[in-house]
């Protein structure tokens, strides 16, 4: 889902790769192929719908942790 969200003040194109929803909750989800999982897109995310996003979720190289409202979990070949 590509949508332009002003990132530390200036417009850019945030994406988060799917979206899941249950009930009014909605779950921003998003695939990292190095280690570095920093994700700008996922905290913006969360400032702009914070009533709605519970959990954030990364799947990364990394193994599996949950890091305040962010899980990250490994992705297997």
């Amino acid at each position: 889902m590509k949508r332009d969200i002003p990132l530390d003040g200036v417009k850019r194109t945030a994406i988060v790769d799917l979206l899941i929803q249950r009930e009014n909750d909605i779950f921003p989800v998003e695939v990292k192929s190095e280690a570095n999982t920093t994700s700008k897109s996922l905290k913006k995310f969360k400032e702009l719908f914070s009533d709605r996003v519970k959990l954030r979720v990364q799947f990364s190289p990394d193994n599996l942790k949950l890091d305040d409202d962010v899980l990250t979990g490994k992705v297997h070949d």
